[in-house]
Order: C-alpha cells, then sequence, then structure tokens
C-alpha cells in the first residue's frame, strides 16, 4: 500500500514538472516574439546567440527596420 502511495505520488510529480517545462516554453517563446519585434537583433541573440546570424541581423536592421524583422523571423522559423 506504501508503495502505490509513493509511485503515485512520483507520477504526479513528473507530470507537475513535464507541465512546467512546457509551459517555460511557451513563456519564452512569447518573450522571444515580443523582443523580436521590438529590437529584432535581440530577438536572434536570444535565439541563435551570438554568430553570424546576429552579425547580419545588425547590418540589416541598421539598413532598415523592415529587412532586419524579416531575418529575425527567418531566422527564429529556422531555429
Amino acid at each position: 500500500m506504501a508503495q502505490a502511495v509513493k509511485l503515485a505520488t512520483l507520477r504526479e510529480c513528473s507530470l507537475l514538472y513535464f507541465q512546467l517545462v512546457s509551459l517555460h516554453g511557451v513563456v519564452m517563446g512569447f518573450w522571444r516574439i515580443v523582443f523580436t519585434i521590438i529590437l529584432p537583433p535581440l530577438g536572434v541573440l536570444l535565439g541563435k546567440g551570438f554568430g553570424w546570424a546576429f552579425i547580419i541581423n545588425i547590418v540589416l536592421t541598421l539598413l532598415g527596420y523592415i529587412p532586419g524583422l524579416i531575418h529575425a523571423f527567418w531566422v527564429q522559423s529556422k531555429n
């Protein structure tokens, strides 16, 4: 009986953990989109890190907001 209770508690804890992990992914995805709209290089930096995609996005954003935004969402969709 005690073992059955222990297993049920373990299942509940693992289910709660997976729900929290998936909720964290949704929240981070939401904020990454918000940051991408406000400042496209920041969205690329959060999604891909510091690299060529980030540098290219800075150049495109300096040339115009729309090209930087399009590139940022393109990089996000590949990720």
